[in-house]
């Protein structure tokens, strides 16, 4: 097991241990947070313009949820058989394939001149969530169980450190103030472009550059059915503070996904362009990577349910302020 992390409990997390601690950062835990780099910034450029796209494209609210949804729908449904996949035929195989089958789903975006061509190209970019399981697991073995809150803090947030002004970037590419829906179609192309290439290129670095620290299990043949069976049965004879956090997590995600889709295409609707909603959105990249690491020292720190609560309690506020904060940075903007 790779100790990357070996600090003071008592102390929070400075921004300089990202520098401190990346000399002793190595085999996997390198590779998936060098390809998460690659990853998350070519991402970052064009998903918050994603849903403009739907629009322009000739979608409306309705397709842009159809969308949405049954992308979630197959996201949801292939993590089960994904974990069974990992530990019988290998989690490095597995994790590097369903990324590269995945990132060939933005040929339909490329080409589409339709919202009916991203419904394929949505549903071929969900495979790539076969994956998590194996890619969880491998987080897991890499960091040191004893300070396993700060370990997971510099995993999610070290990859977003080159991807902080990757929204103003696109946003920048893909600015057309002419157009009824504030993008070039054309640029739009090109982006998703960038973003295949970079998808290509990190499932190939982990699936040459990864290792299987388990053996893959010679599990018997199990059909798909039994799987699920399996995971329902599993979650019946969990812990209560188990089924709780799931009946959480899906209630928390179901009331995120309700606007998270349609917040570009308000911003553009109230007046902001692109250049202007990428930087708001590299912004608010700025303060959640900071927040990560702070929060990560914190759990170590005041347990888990002690910071969980309340940091699930604020996130409620910024929704209640997101319409007036926009409307004043269009009016502020129209002013000047």
């Amino acid at each position: 097991m790779i100790e990357i992390i070996i600090l003071d409990k008592h102390r929070s997390i400075p921004l300089s241990i990202i520098s401190k601690y990346c000399p002793s950062l190595k085999g996997n835990l390198l590779v998936l947070l060098a390809s998460l780099m690659i990853w998350k910034f070519v991402l970052q450029m064009i998903s918050p313009y994603e849903s403009v796209y739907v629009f322009a494209i000739g979608g409306t609210g309705v397709t842009l949820g159809i969308i949405t949804a049954l992308q979630m729908l197959l996201s949801t449904l292939i993590r089960v058989p994904g974990g069974y996949i990992a530990d019988r035929y290998g989690r490095r195989r597995l994790i590097g394939l369903t990324i590269i089958v995945s990132g060939f789903g933005y040929l339909f975006y490329i080409y589409a001149r339709s919202w009916i061509l991203l419904i394929p190209g949505a549903l071929i970019l969900s495979i790539k969530d076969l994956a998590i399981p194996a890619t969880e697991a491998i987080k897991a073995d890499s960091v040191n169980p004893e300070n396993r809150g700060k370990g997971y803090a510099i995993i999610n947030t070290l990859p977003d450190i080159l991807a902080l002004f990757a929204p103003a970037i696109g946003g920048y590419l893909v600015v057309d103030n002419t157009a009824e829906y504030g993008i070039s179609l054309p640029e739009m192309r090109t982006v998703y472009f960038f973003v295949l290439v970079g998808v290509l290129l990190t499932g190939f670095i982990r699936l040459f550059f990864l290792e299987d620290i388990i053996e893959p299990e010679r599990l018997e043949n199990r059909g798909v059915l039994h799987m699920f069976r399996d995971a329902i049965a599993l979650v019946k004879e969990s812990d209560q503070t188990i089924k709780r956090l799931l009946l959480l997590g899906g209630f928390f995600m179901f009331c995120f996904h309700l606007d998270a889709r349609v917040r570009t295409v308000y911003a553009i609707d109230v007046g902001l362009s692109t250049v202007e909603w990428g930087w708001i959105v590299s912004i608010t990249s700025v303060v959640s990577l900071v927040s990560g690491l702070v929060i990560g020292g914190l759990v170590d720190h005041y347990g888990r349910k002690n910071v969980f609560v309340p940091s699930v309690l604020l996130l409620g506020f910024p929704s209640l302020r997101t319409p007036f904060t926009i409307l004043s940075i269009s009016l502020f903007t129209r002013a000047t």
